[in-house]
């Protein structure tokens, strides 16, 4: 997936649309296109073996690393005044 450096799939319906948009090294698609998705993985395929792809699916997977996210929270409430650990 994305924090192997892999572009990931996935459909209009779900959660993950939320991660993975198509500028990010991802794809969406319609679950119930199948040449969409045969489309798709061919284009994941060719993306996946490309250095410059990886790396930038490997910084936007950081991006939702949950220590990370747990920082940039923490250093929002206390740049608010709000919080004191």
């Amino acid at each position: 997936g994305l924090a192997a450096g892999l572009p990931v799939i996935t459909s209009e319906s779900s959660g993950a649309r939320d991660i993975v948009r198509e500028i990010d090294g991802g794809l969406v698609r319609d679950a119930n296109d199948i040449e969409g998705l045969a489309q798709a993985i061919t284009i994941a395929l060719a993306l996946s073996e490309q250095p410059d792809t990886q790396a930038r699916v490997r910084r936007i997977a950081a991006r939702f690393d949950m220590n990370a996210m747990v920082e940039r929270m923490l250093a929002l409430y206390q740049s608010m005044g709000s919080f004191k650990p």
